[in-house]
């Protein structure tokens, strides 16, 4: 929380839930306009994470694989694809 300013909070179905802005520090408007959404789909979890790894990665020199029916696999392999900024394909 950034000293001194308020939590912002959006309330939706009774349900109040904080959002990433305070008061002084970003109004809803700036916070709209300071990003870009690009929406990615496929048929399954695997050929939407192709249609990401294709927009996100035009060519590489390094993938990662990961089995697509578990988590733990996907887990640790994006942590070393994000640090070698490389992509990950589930199989």
């Amino acid at each position: 929380m950034i000293p001194g300013a308020e939590p912002v909070f959006e309330v939706e179905g009774g349900t109040r839930r904080p959002v990433a802005a305070h008061r002084g520090a970003l109004d809803r408007a700036e916070l709209r306009n300071s990003y870009t959404v690009s929406r990615y789909a496929g048929a399954d979890r695997y050929s939407t994470g192709v249609e990401i790894n294709q927009a996100a990665f035009p060519s590489a020199s390094t993938v990662y694989l990961a089995v697509g029916t578990g988590f733990a696999d996907a887990l640790a392999g994006g942590a070393l694809a994000g640090a070698t900024n490389s992509p990950l394909f589930l199989v």
